[in-house]
């Protein structure tokens, strides 16, 4: 290489291959310039005094000198490596041949080190007037990052398949069934459960539930009613489970549907595969009230002598009455103008009356006087 720059420093590199016997090397260029790659050595010569001849004088400093493995020689432990689990058998890292010593980062001085656990590991090799080293990175396999379905439980119909598809960048896909590959057909009930390895090598385990979607179970609604002409019935079911809707004759979704005119109404219980309905029959009739007495008189005397409620039709009464202090002392189901107070004191009572023909609640007081 011809130095030409006399004013500034520049970099220069080269390699000497020794040939053996060599004590020194000298740095530096003693040819003149037009016979720098024909001629040996010229010599530079001597100034003398008052004589204007030039002279070039060259500075060396920072000479780095590196031993480096003779052409050829290369040292490779091989590429990044994963394992499978970190007590299986491990993963063999090889470095190549051709020196005389190797040290693992880990102590080991064989050319061969058998990894079990994730980390970094860097072999030294020595060729004899130098080392040179190599990195590989080794991972442990993570399956939370290797599902294969990683799906929810399928829902099926009746009579409906249902594909199910594995995700890509596996190999050797198995289905315990006996299907082999990433996407099969189910058209049962039951648990799928699907093995593959991935580009390293490791198993691959996943599954999936697959169930039967059952027909919806109605919600109980009440039995034929009548409603009294100036009320309003309110339906009410309990909330729809998870996958099921409702839909009420308006298209609502709620589960309270208010009725004010005489009809049937029904509620539509949907899942993704069926439909069932529910069914109630309203009427509406003009319901007189009822006429409770606020004072009766029990002392036999045949008049007066019952708690007599009067109706204009027929009607079923659920009654209970309570003295001042809260206790009940009467109670049924049917009320059938039977109540004669016996064993009660004279005074206040409190009733709470029921007619279970109408669904109309009457709370009130009356009166014993004996």
């Amino acid at each position: 290489m011809l130095l030409t720059d006399t004013l500034h420093y520049q970099r220069i590199t080269g390699t000497f291959v020794a040939q053996g016997g060599e004590e020194y090397l000298t740095l530096g260029n003693f040819r003149a310039p037009q016979l720098v790659t024909t001629q040996p050595l010229y010599p530079v010569p001597p100034v003398s005094p008052g004589s204007r001849e030039s002279l070039s004088i060259y500075a060396i400093d920072d000479v780095s000198v590196e031993a480096v493995p003779p052409a050829g020689l290369t040292l490779t432990a091989g590429p990044d490596q994963f394992l499978c689990t970190s007590s299986g058998a491990g993963v063999p890292l090889t470095a190549s041949g051709g020196f005389s010593s190797y040290r693992w980062n880990t102590g080991a001085t064989t050319p061969t080190l058998l990894v079990r656990q994730p980390g970094r590991y860097i072999v030294t090799a020595n060729f004899g007037c130098g080392t040179v080293s190599d990195t590989v990175e080794v991972s442990l396999y993570d399956p939370a990052r290797h599902r294969l379905l990683g799906l929810p439980p399928v829902e099926l119909c009746v009579n409906e398949p249902r594909l199910l598809t594995a995700r890509a960048g596996f190999q050797d896909y198995q289905w315990t069934d006996g299907v082999n590959g990433p996407s099969r057909t189910v058209t049962a009930a039951g648990l799928y459960r699907l093995t593959a390895r991935t580009a390293d090598g490791c198993l691959v385990r996943d599954s999936v539930w697959v169930r039967r979607l059952a027909a919806p179970v109605p919600p109980r609604l009440p039995a034929d009613t009548i409603v009294c002409a100036d009320e309003r019935l309110v339906l009410r079911v309990p909330p729809a489970a998870q996958g099921i809707t409702y839909q009420w004759p308006d298209g609502s979704p709620e589960t309270e549907y208010s009725i004010r005119q005489p009809g049937t109404y029904r509620l539509l219980i949907r899942t993704r595969c069926d439909t069932t309905v529910a069914t109630v029959r309203v009427r509406k009739v003009e319901c007189a009230p009822l006429e409770i007495p606020n004072v009766f008189t029990p002392n036999a005397d045949g008049k007066n002598d019952v708690f007599r409620i009067v109706a204009p039709s027929s009607r079923v009464m659920r009654l209970s009455i309570y003295d001042r202090w809260g206790r009940q002392v009467f109670q049924t189901e049917a009320y059938t103008n039977d109540w004669r107070a016996e064993q009660q004191a004279a005074g206040v009572y409190y009733y709470y009356l029921r007619d279970e023909t109408y669904g109309r609640v009457y709370r009130g007081w009356v009166e014993i006087i004996r």
